[in-house]
């Protein structure tokens, strides 16, 4: 089996840059993508699903790189960089309501430490300056008094990655493992189209795939 000291799973926005920070303090980190380098069909139809509730908004047909799967009504990309590689650019910073409920690990004012360093590496540095003075929502409280910030061009999540940082592509994590009562998990099994099995040790693993994604492999692992 392969072994990391930490192992994120998902090479998205968020994946990529806890792999990023982590890497630059040290740590041993591999990364589990299910996507290739570039946009593929056969990889992206594991994202379907279906909705029952409130259509998913779905990627706009204008930009670059979302033609087909945006006539596929897919909201979300299984690609290196993920949906990022067809976002528009926009930033928004979480409310403090967002996290006031008391079962975050860390409070807001550190979590907003995480935040500006994130924009400066993505160039969205305009979300901590001067707030709008005009604006109704800059009076409700616990909401930030800020609209969103647009960079143009939009980043994407893999650019300016760590050459030497371990990133497994069309490694699709199918289970997780725990340890004898569950406390735990102590490696994933990952598989590539080809029926390919890779299985991962770490000291940490991290879920960074998406809210759908992330509940869908607990469910199937049957954690949590």
């Amino acid at each position: 089996p392969l072994r990391a000291g930490v192992c994120v799973i998902g090479a998205g926005a968020a994946g990529l840059e806890v792999a990023r920070g982590l890497h630059a303090r040290g740590a041993r980190v591999t990364v589990l993508e299910g996507g290739l380098a570039h946009f593929d069909a056969a990889h992206q139809r594991l994202h379907g699903h279906r909705s029952l509730g409130r259509p998913l908004r779905t990627l706009d047909p204008g930009r670059p790189l979302t033609l087909e799967h945006a006539s596929e009504r897919q909201p979300r990309l299984r690609q290196l960089g993920g949906t990022l590689n067809a976002w528009s650019g926009k930033w928004k910073l979480l409310d403090r309501v967002d996290v006031a409920d008391g079962r975050w690990p860390i409070d807001y004012d550190e979590l907003l430490e995480w935040c500006r360093q994130v924009a400066a590496d993505y160039g969205a540095d305009a979300l901590f300056g001067p707030p709008p003075t005009d604006l109704a929502v800059a009076s409700l409280p616990g909401f930030a008094p800020s609209l969103h910030v647009k960079v143009e061009p939009p980043l994407r999540a893999q650019d300016g990655l760590p050459p030497d940082l371990e990133v497994i592509l069309d490694a699709n994590t199918v289970h997780l493992e725990t340890t004898p009562g569950g406390g735990s998990v102590s490696h994933v099994v990952a598989r590539s189209l080809a029926g390919t099995t890779r299985r991962v040790e770490a000291d940490t693993f991290v879920l960074a795939t998406g809210a759908l994604e992330n509940a869908r492999l607990l469910l199937m692992s049957d954690v949590g």
